[in-house]
């Protein structure tokens, strides 16, 4: 099976995200690409997220970011440069696991994102 490699991030200009390719230009702007034709958009940075490679039970792609529910519990989905992988962190007390091992996709449910709602999670 292969991982389709994909970002999102909120255009500059409008706020809105798009999906695709993550890349930067000679001014230091990251931009994504988001078509065959390689037209690409300045993001900002503080929204990029890459796609986790999985879907909740809804078929919704999951990013770094997200934020998820799993019956009471809400868990946010963040990449960790120390262990090189997505980690999971939990609302109200103190959890850290790692996203291919201690999550069940078939039981997840993404519900926002830190960006657009982050009172959803709290720290």
């Amino acid at each position: 099976m292969e991982r389709k490699i994909e970002f999102r991030g909120k255009r500059q200009r409008d706020n809105s995200w798009i999906y695709g390719l993550l890349m930067s230009d000679t001014y230091g702007h990251y931009r994504i690409q988001f078509d065959a034709n390689q037209f690409s958009q300045v993001v900002i940075p503080a929204t990029i997220g890459q796609f986790t490679g999985l879907r909740d039970k809804n078929g919704v792609k999951i990013y770094e970011g997200d934020i998820l529910k799993e019956g009471n519990q809400i868990i946010l989905v963040l990449w960790n440069e120390k262990y090189a992988s997505f980690t999971l962190h939990c609302d109200n007390w103190s959890c850290l696991g790692f996203f291919y091992e201690d999550l069940d996709v078939d039981k997840v449910e993404v519900i926002g994102n830190t960006y657009d709602n982050p009172e959803l999670f709290n720290k």
